[in-house]
């Protein structure tokens, strides 16, 4: 039904300039992997707190 509404009307201009949405859509990307990235990062350290707690341990046995 809405496709069929779009084919119907004319589009005389976009509501945004499209360089400036694929620019959005490129800080988006980029914020998503940094994201990822800062949440690989905290699982390494606290994995990398375990191993340093267990050392601990383990010189003091």
């Amino acid at each position: 039904m809405l496709s069929q509404n779009l084919e119907l009307e004319t589009v005389e201009c976009a509501l945004y300039p499209i360089a400036e949405v694929q620019q959005l859509y490129a800080y988006k990307i980029r914020y998503e992997l940094l994201l990822k990235d800062i949440n690989t990062l905290k699982e390494t350290n606290e994995w990398l707190k375990k191993q340093l707690s267990f050392s601990a341990l383990l010189q003091e046995s």
